[in-house]
Parts: structure tokens; sequence; C-alpha cells
């Protein structure tokens, strides 16, 4: 018995017209170079125009699903609300929006993020997390799951616009009454970075790395193209 044609393509699975939200992406996939060389850490940053596969590429790193490539160790975390209206948007609402201010930002929200990952998946109470990381994240109001990354991003754009900051670097406490000058967002993104640099020890003892990624920066800024310039120019650069 044949089976007529209508029946055939009616059975036809072409999968969702969205291809990061595909059930089926890591089945059909084709891995192209460009693929190969951003999970093999190549390059950090995949530019391409909408629908060339770049939120493929993110779904398939995030949820582990190329296991030929990475290495158990290796974590890679979402930056962004992957739904919804982009947090990035928010850059505008008030604040400093200079260069070095916005900086500091990328900064602050990068470690607060990478942070509460990390004590989430090691130290869920923080009794074996380190005392800096612990205190930056508790005392400036940054400790929250992961999954509230809109309310990490608000937070730190709040505590970085202007407010009463503490840390424990050393065992010393560094305290910042803000409203910031030039001077003051340079000691701040020192604090940072010795935070971060504490982070990378943790996770080294652990034997373990994080990928912070971001997507889709295009649609945060396209109503304010010189505020994309100021904000996506050497984010983390110092």
């Amino acid at each position: 018995m044949t089976t007529p044609n209508i029946e055939i393509l009616q059975a036809l699975e072409a999968g969702n017209s969205v291809a990061e939200f595909d059930i089926g992406l890591r089945q059909y996939f084709l891995r192209t170079q460009i693929f190969t060389d951003f999970v093999s850490d190549k390059y950090d940053i995949v530019k391409g125009d909408k629908g060339s596969g770049k939120s493929a590429i993110f779904r398939l790193a995030k949820d582990g699903n190329v296991d030929d490539i990475f290495r158990q160790e290796l974590s890679v975390i979402s930056g962004f609300n992957e739904t919804g209206t982009p947090i990035f948007r928010r850059i505008s609402e008030g604040g400093e929006s200079t260069e070095r201010a916005l900086q500091t930002l990328w900064k602050m929200y990068i470690f607060a993020v990478t942070a509460n990952y990390v004590a989430d998946k090691f130290s869920p109470n923080l009794q074996k997390f380190p005392t800096e990381l612990k205190t930056a994240l508790v005392d400036n109001n940054l400790r929250e799951p992961i999954s509230k990354i809109e309310k990490l991003f608000s937070t730190a754009k709040k505590v970085v616009s202007g407010g009463d900051l503490n840390f424990n670097l050393g065992g010393s406490n560094v305290n910042f009454s803000l409203k910031f000058g030039s001077a003051k967002y340079s000691e701040l993104e020192d604090v940072i970075e010795s935070l971060l640099e504490k982070l990378d020890d943790f996770l080294d003892t652990h034997k373990h790395r994080c990928w912070m990624a971001f997507d889709p920066l295009d649609e945060a800024f396209a109503d304010n193209r010189e505020l994309e310039r100021i904000a996506l120019t050497n984010p983390t650069h110092k």
C-alpha cells in the first residue's frame, strides 16, 4: 500500500522556526567551522545577521550538548534574560552613561552573576565560600538566585550609580560612599578585579571554568546607537 504524498508531507517535522527553541536542535544542527572555533575557545565574539545561528550556538553551549568538544569542568552562564525585553535596555534609565561608568557597571554585573552561580554550585550556604566574595555579595544586596538575572542587573546598576558599598579584602574592610567621580570608578574597578581574581582562584581549586554569554546585545541598544557605542567600547577594559 502506497502512502499518499499529502500524508508524507504532514508527517514531516521541520523544527521550530526559532532554532534555539527547537528541542531537536542538537540532532540536526550543522557544526560549522565557526561553531567549532567558538566552543574550542578560539573566539569570544560571534557576529552575524539575524537568523545566522548565533543564538543556536549559545543554546547548544549552555545546555552542554557539545560533550565531544567541551570538558565537563566548564559551565556556560547566561548573562541575559533569554525571553522578554533585553535587560540591558535599562542602562539608559537614570545614572551615569559615561564610558567609565558603564565599564564599572559591566564588571560589577559580571562579578555578581558569576559569583552567585559559583556559590550556588559549590557552596549554596556560603560556608565554604571565600570571605571576600561572601561579603561582596551579601553586604551589597547582590546575593540572588541566578534565575533572578534582571534583579541582579538592576541592583548592580543601582549600587554603581550611587550608594554605599562594603567589601572585605585581605581581612580589611573597604567602604565606598558614592556619588562617583572618575577616581572613585577607578578605585571600585580595582576592588572588583580583585574579587574576580579571588573567584578565579576559587574555581581553580575546584578544577572548574566558567564562560558568561551575552545575547542579543544588538536588540538592547536598537534605539540608541550612541549609547551602544559607549556601552560596548571595551566593556571590561581598564
